[in-house]
């Protein structure tokens, strides 16, 4: 604790305006308010190990330690199971810190263990479908980014038990394998070894999608979720407006990750709803507190036969801010065969079921019409 508070004293008087990245693996209550990243120290590499840190995560979470995480993979001993690294990277990609680990001594110490930590080195195929996992990380780091503009404004947790949002649902109160990942996404992890697919409660109160589907699922239900090796069950409650990045530009770092372009994916909804994409320079200390950033709101007003989006911005900006941003929109699940920009008539591709349309934002409120 007073190592975490010594180096965020200091780095606050001689780099006042900078963000800083502090992981540790210890600290004590409070010891949040000083920006620690910590993480759950040198678990085992085993399944074990992997199924301890969901409860471990969100026990920490809900306890006001927003990024607490785990070794991805495991560090400590085990054996060489190039599944469990998989399944530990897919939970980890939706969570605070993805961060994979082990350890490699090889030549250095022959007698150790060695188990490498990077998704490029794990035998095929699992290296490619860990290499798919990363690049879903890259894919959704704006929604993440969302989790932690709505975690240093409002004190959210980036992830939750079911009941922190439902806490109404008794059978949501109970659910100990699955987890909210913010408010709209809802993300059930494969926690045995050689599974194929689970079960997933679905809360009631609200329908739901497959993320990146179509099709409406109702709520208060459970479901069978397919999971094979390469992927991991997420849902998102309807009405989310979910931002990401189309992974066809070449993205190999968070700097990459701009928001030149981006994609928002509305999943329809009989309700109102809102959402919004979070965007600054990635670097100033106080830019969600000082107002320089540019947020992007989306509002929908569904009608029995149309749906209204208004789009407008908060935020004074930043320097390196673009002047006119290009947005692919996405409609998920949606009767709406025809798109009205600002008006006008806007072409709109469909595609398994998802409509998408294209359109230059330059700040000023618009007004997107579904029919």
């Amino acid at each position: 604790h007073e190592w975490t508070k010594m180096l965020y004293e200091k780095f606050a008087t001689h780099y006042p305006k900078r963000r800083l990245f502090s992981l540790n693996r210890a600290g004590f209550a409070g010891t949040q308010r000083y920006g620690i990243l910590p993480w759950s120290g040198d678990i085992s590499r085993s399944w074990s190990g992997y199924q301890a840190q969901l409860p471990v995560m969100l026990g920490a979470a809900m306890s006001g330690l927003p990024y607490y995480h785990s070794d991805a993979g495991g560090f400590a001993g085990g054996d060489n199971d190039a599944e469990l690294y998989v399944r530990w990277l897919q939970m980890a990609a939706f969570s605070p810190i993805f961060r994979p680990h082990g350890t490699a001594l090889y030549e250095a110490d022959k007698q150790a263990f060695s188990y490498p930590s990077e998704p490029s080195l794990q035998p095929a195929p699992y290296n490619a479908y860990a290499k798919k996992v990363v690049l879903q990380r890259y894919q959704y780091l704006p929604y993440t980014y969302n989790l932690s503009y709505l975690h240093a404004t409002k004190a959210q947790p980036l992830m939750s038990p079911l009941y922190h949002y439902f806490e109404n649902d008794t059978t949501a109160q109970r659910i100990e394998d699955a987890y909210m990942w913010g408010g709209d996404m809802l993300v059930a992890p494969i926690l045995q070894k050689g599974a194929t697919e689970r079960t997933v409660y679905l809360p009631q109160g609200t329908p739901w999608y497959v993320l990146g589907g179509a099709v409406v699922i109702a709520g208060g239900t459970m479901v069978t979720a397919s999971a094979p090796i390469d992927s991991m069950p997420v849902f998102v409650r309807a009405g989310s407006f979910v931002p990401s990045l189309n992974m066809n530009r070449n993205i190999t770092t968070t700097k990459d990750a701009l928001l030149n372009t981006f994609e928002m994916h509305y999943y329809a909804s009989a309700q109102s709803s809102s959402g919004f994409v979070y965007d600054d320079d990635g670097e100033t200390k106080d830019a969600a507190l000082t107002q320089q950033f540019e947020k992007i709101n989306f509002a929908a007003q569904p009608t029995r036969t149309t749906c209204t989006i208004n789009v407008f911005s908060e935020g004074r900006g930043y320097a390196a801010k673009p002047q006119r941003r290009l947005i692919h929109f996405y409609i998920h699940g949606s009767k709406y065969k025809k798109v009205l920009v600002q008006g006008k008539s806007v072409s709109m591709r469909f595609s398994n079921g998802v409509g998408m349309v294209s359109f230059t934002y330059s700040g000023k409120p618009m007004r997107i019409t579904l029919q």
